[in-house]
C-alpha cells in the first residue's frame, strides 16, 4: 500500500499534477481555386477585370490612352486592377492631347 502511494505520488510530481490536453492542431490551408487571369477588357480597353469580354460604352476620352501601357494585374486584395504606377497616376492628371 505505502507502495501504489509513494507511486502516485512520484507519477503526480513528474507529470505536473494533471494531464495536460493537447494542443490545437492548426489547420491545412484550404487550397484556393485557380484564379483567372486578368485582363484589359471593354471597347476602350479601360476596364481591368478576370472575365473577359466586358461590355463598356464605345466612346473616346484622352485619358483612356494611359491605360494602354498601364498593368492590369491581381492586386492584394484578391481582386483585378490598375496598378497605380507613379506614370498611370501622372498620365491621368495630365492626359495626351487628343
Amino acid at each position: 500500500m505505502k507502495n501504489s502511494i509513494w507511486l502516485s505520488i512520484l507519477f503526480v510530481a513528474a507529470c505536473g499534477g494533471s494531464p495536460r490536453p493537447e494542443p490545437t492542431p492548426t489547420p491545412e490551408p484550404t487550397p484556393t481555386p485557380t484564379e483567372k487571369e486578368c485582363v484589359k477588357t471593354g471597347c476602350s480597353g479601360t476596364m481591368c477585370s478576370d472575365e473577359e469580354g466586358l461590355m463598356t460604352t464605345c466612346e473616346w476620352r484622352p485619358e483612356y490612352a494611359c491605360y494602354q501601357d498601364a498593368e492590369c494585374k491581381r492586386q492584394d486584395d484578391g481582386t483585378c486592377g490598375w496598378t497605380q504606377t507613379e506614370a498611370l497616376t501622372a498620365c491621368l492628371a495630365s492626359p495626351p492631347a487628343e
